[in-house]
């Protein structure tokens, strides 16, 4: 895990963490000059809560397969989009 990672761990209940890490699981990042994509939570980020919710975003991040700073798309899995989109629905009813 991450400094940032260790750290929230150290603070917040197991509960809230296990939450953290399926939520941040459904987020990839993913160069863009190479294509090469990793899950949020491998590559040390968090996504969680109502800040998970969005388009995809831009950052700068390291490529291990470009071994540069590159630009890199944060953006949300699709099998865990479609999945939220139903559970969107039945809350909504």
């Amino acid at each position: 895990m991450s400094f940032v990672q260790n750290l929230f761990a150290a603070i917040l209940p197991s509960s809230w963490m296990d939450e953290m890490q399926k939520s941040t699981e459904r987020w990839s990042v993913r160069c863009c000059r190479c294509d090469n994509s990793r899950s949020l939570w491998d590559a040390g980020g968090i996504r969680w809560g109502k800040m998970s919710v969005g388009n995809v975003q831009r950052t700068l991040a390291w490529c291990r397969d470009c071994q540069e700073v590159t630009t890199a798309a944060v953006e949300r899995n699709d099998a865990a989009e479609d999945s939220e989109r139903c559970f969107d629905r039945v809350e909504a009813s």
